[in-house]
């Protein structure tokens, strides 16, 4: 048994540094595994939400994998073999879809890494079969090879979707999101370039205090240096920034350091503030305003401050205030101010 185990670990090995899907290890492996330890058929049961799923199988017909297709966490043979931690044996079936399968034995192996349960892999035979107690062993060593194999696999996978779904979110154009390492730009996505207005090419290996307000290069230097010394920095903050047609913007940034290709830089993602802030500055200003038109008589002089306010503390140019007479049917007809 000592080669039959050797040539397992190597199959399982292979498909796991193969890097392939959990589906296909399984697909991969169980046929050899079999083959290995002279079973006729092979199932992989996964354990989620509290139900055992049939992930992948060998030598099943369809009608069978239907019907095995969702099992309780407590049945009697998969429960019990994760319940108890070691595999467990069956024998002359009485349940018509397992006598058609031609299945005469059957051994319930848990898969566990450490105190991680992943499901059951079910192994059967189909003839008369009452294994040896070093038979028994093996098997306990094919439980532990396979689900070092499995949990890997599904690990490289969880990766997989995670770096995906990074890559998902750096490169959408809603936020930007940038690398800053020696002082320089060494990446934006496209959310970068949607809001400067700046192509990646400009951007990339230029200092990134290039782009941003003379008046606030200070507080954007200070946190830059500070998070790459590694001491505490504004985890979130509001600058303006310089957009390539010259228009000035308000930006939040929130930012960290990371290791970037082996050397310390700095990651951050940058929302476009800039009409949020333009409308909190109006808001405020309009506050002052009616503080002031609480004490005021002349409406005149009440209805030019409101219009100066809009103008300053808004993007608006022009602000005009009509008032119209409601005493007046229709009141838009009639006298206006």
């Amino acid at each position: 048994m000592e080669l039959a185990g050797l040539k397992l670990v190597g199959v399982v090995a292979k498909a796991a540094l193969a890097g392939v899907p959990p589906q296909k290890f399984c697909a991969q492996t169980l046929p050899e595994v079999l083959s290995i330890l002279e079973m006729d058929v092979g199932a992989v049961y996964l354990l989620q939400d509290e139900t055992l799923h049939l992930f992948a199988h060998h030598g099943l017909s369809p009608e069978f994998a239907e019907l095995a297709a969702q099992n309780p966490v407590d049945h009697p043979r998969l429960g019990r073999a994760l319940r108890e931690r070691k595999p467990v044996l069956a024998e002359g079936f009485s349940d018509l879809a397992t006598k058609k399968e031609g299945i005469k034995a059957a051994a319930y192996l848990p898969l566990m890494v450490g105190e991680q349960k992943l499901g059951v892999l079910a192994l059967g035979k189909k003839k008369p079969w009452s294994p040896t107690a070093e038979e028994l062993t093996s098997l306990e060593h094919v439980s532990s090879v396979f689900a070092l194999g499995l949990a890997f696999s599904l690990k490289l996978m969880e990766i997989t979707d995670l770096v995906q779904s990074l890559e998902q979110f750096t490169e959408n154009e809603l936020v930007g999101v940038y690398v800053i390492q020696d002082g320089k730009i060494v990446y934006a996505n496209a959310g970068m370039c949607r809001i400067g207005g700046y192509s990646r090419e400009e951007f990339l290996g230029r200092n990134p205090l290039d782009f941003v307000h003379p008046e606030d290069r200070d507080l954007v230097r200070t946190n830059l240096e500070r998070r790459l010394r590694g001491e505490v920095a504004l985890k979130r903050y509001r600058f303006r920034a310089l957009r390539k047609d010259g228009e000035i913007l308000t930006l939040e940034v929130q930012a960290w350091p990371i290791i970037y290709r082996g050397r310390p830089a700095v990651q951050g993602v940058l929302l476009d503030a800039t009409w949020e802030a333009e409308a909190e500055r109006l808001r405020k200003s309009l506050l002052s305003v009616a503080r002031e038109i609480l004490g005021a008589t002349n409406i005149q002089e009440i209805l030019t401050k409101v219009a100066k306010a809009v103008v300053e503390y808004s993007p608006f140019r022009r602000a005009v205030v009509t008032v119209y007479d409601l005493r007046h049917d229709p009141p838009l007809l009639g006298p206006v101010m």
